[in-house]
């Protein structure tokens, strides 16, 4: 008996180890078995958290999405209208280290040409020049490849109120758990965000789970 007991824990792994696997892995798949074992529970906003996620890593992940429209269903909360673009990938195209690449080549093949031919060809300007160009360069594609990692999305997982700035003494209206938005900045516990309806607003940290590029 301990055995079937042992082999059906293998087979299905509970939450936990699946939390561990995708933290490992980033799979999409593992989100979505995430999502259902939430929704079983009856955590809907968690399990739409968890099915965005997947949504986003596998676009054409459509059992997601429908899945997502029952559990806001279960919520009672209405289906916005939200365009979640595919996440950027760490390696999406990055204009500042494609020169910084071009630069530094240019830097390296400067300095072989006169380590070959004589260093008489060598002028310290030049090779000061590319260096620090090159230097310019990787500062900006770093912070360009930072801008890729912030988060994109946004599932709220209790009700709350939306803020016109990020001060409590500015509530402009209610939210309900479930309900996405897409991310526009993090500044300490709020989060700016932007709805459905084209509107700006911002929401504490500690009311909604934030879903990073992976």
């Amino acid at each position: 008996m301990k055995a079937l007991l042992l082999m059906l824990f293998l087979i299905n792994p509970g939450e936990k180890e699946l939390l561990q696997q995708f933290h490992m892995t980033h799979s999409g798949n593992i989100a979505y078995n995430i999502g259902v074992i939430k929704y079983e529970k009856g955590e809907y906003a968690e399990a739409i958290y968890w099915w965005r996620m997947a949504a986003l890593i596998n676009p054409g992940d459509y059992q997601a999405e429908e899945n997502i429209k029952t559990a806001k269903r279960k919520l009672g909360i209405p289906q916005e209208n939200i365009n979640f673009e595919p996440r950027p990938s760490l390696f999406a195209p990055n204009l500042f280290a494609v020169l910084f690449l071009i630069v530094f080549a240019f830097l390296v093949l400067y300095i072989a040409f006169c380590a070959f031919v004589g260093m008489r060809f060598f002028k310290p300007v030049i090779a000061g020049f590319l260096l620090f160009a090159s230097l310019v360069l990787f500062v900006f594609s770093f912070y360009q490849w930072k801008s890729y990692r912030n988060p994109e999305v946004c599932v709220v997982i209790k009700d709350t109120s939306m803020y016109s700035e990020p001060r409590k003494e500015t509530p402009v209206g209610r939210v309900k758990a479930g309900m996405e938005f897409k991310v526009i900045g993090v500044m300490d516990h709020w989060v700016e965000v932007e709805t459905s309806w084209g509107g700006i607003g911002w929401l504490q940290r500690e009311t909604l789970r934030l879903i990073r590029n992976l």
